[in-house]
């Protein structure tokens, strides 16, 4: 538990050394997921602000159904799909162009490591819609790969309750520049379940990435708060 928070704490302080962050943002949301016999259907709706909740960024809705196969020596295989809303803002202002996505997603997770890992390959149609109403059609290719650790009470190592430590890396992918690396994602949190299936969580995320039209280096930092519920 010290030397993974100590390695978490590493990587927090090294890219918030040496530049100030470009935006600070600040997300609240809530993700419910409801388990069947043979699937799964997860949703989550985010609203997100930033600069100290002083402006709008966009609002979110997502919902998928997720079927899943277990491998014999551990691990999981999925797939994913569903649709996908969002609501972007105009400069801060309350003023939100609607976005439409379909999703489509597989992966590979090793939740039998001691530092799980996970591979995700997403592809995404979407319909983003300009100041004249209109609405322009493009297709986003989006690799994500992500290292985590969850560290449960020790009284009872199975709790929901727990610490969190995890990092995703994302590429994206287009004609000129093949997949490139999108922005990182490194995220110290806690979440704690006050019921069997409710609970809420808190993160902190440092995403550095490199602007693709000036290839400036930036950084963000971003406040997370959701409520969970698992049924």
């Amino acid at each position: 538990m010290k030397k993974l928070f100590t390695i978490g704490l590493l990587l927090v302080v090294f890219y918030s050394k040496g530049q100030f962050f470009s935006e600070s943002q600040e997300w609240i949301g809530f993700y419910s997921s409801f388990s069947g016999k043979k699937i799964q259907i997860k949703s989550d709706f985010q609203a997100r602000w930033k600069d100290n909740f002083g402006q709008w960024k966009n609002f979110l809705f997502r919902i998928g159904v997720r079927k899943q196969y277990r491998f014999p020596k551990g691990g999981i295989g999925y797939f994913s799909a569903g649709p996908a809303f969002f609501f972007a803002s105009a400069d801060g202002r309350p003023v939100f162009y609607p976005e439409f996505r379909l999703w489509q997603e597989g992966g590979l997770e090793s939740t039998h490591l001691k530092f799980p890992s996970a591979l995700r390959l997403r592809v995404e149609e979407r319909w983003i819609s300009n100041s004249e109403g209109e609405f322009n059609y493009f297709t986003r290719l989006r690799l994500k790969t992500e290292i985590s650790r969850r560290i449960g009470l020790k009284k009872n190592p199975d709790s929901k309750t727990a610490f969190l430590f995890s990092n995703e890396i994302l590429f994206q992918h287009n004609h000129q520049l093949g997949f490139y690396p999108e922005h990182d994602r490194i995220s110290l949190g806690f979440q704690f379940y006050f019921l069997n299936e409710l609970g809420f969580q808190f993160q902190y995320t440092i995403m550095p990435f490199v602007r693709t039209n000036s290839s400036q280096y930036e950084k963000r930092q971003v406040f997370r708060l959701n409520l969970l519920l698992d049924l």
